[in-house]
C-alpha cells in the first residue's frame, strides 16, 4: 500500500527542488556568457592594439 503523504512530500520537494535547479541553471548560464562576453572583449583589444598600435583602443573617446 502506498504511503499518501509520503507521495504528497515528496511531490512538492521535487517541485521546489526543480524550481531551484532552474534558478541556478539560469545564473549559471548568465555568469558563464558574461566571463566569455568579457573573455572576447579583452582578446579583440589585445589583438588589436598588437597589429594596430596606431588606433590606441585602450584610450575611449571623450563624449561632450
Amino acid at each position: 500500500m502506498k504511503n499518501p503523504w509520503m507521495s504528497i512530500w515528496l511531490s512538492e520537494y521535487n517541485k521546489l527542488a526543480n524550481a531551484a535547479k532552474g534558478q541556478v541553471m539560469a545564473e549559471a548560464s548568465r555568469q558563464q556568457n558574461a566571463a566569455m562576453k568579457a573573455w572576447s572583449d579583452q582578446m579583440t583589444e589585445t589583438w588589436m592594439a598588437f597589429w594596430f598600435p596606431w588606433l590606441n583602443m585602450a584610450q575611449p573617446k571623450k563624449r561632450r
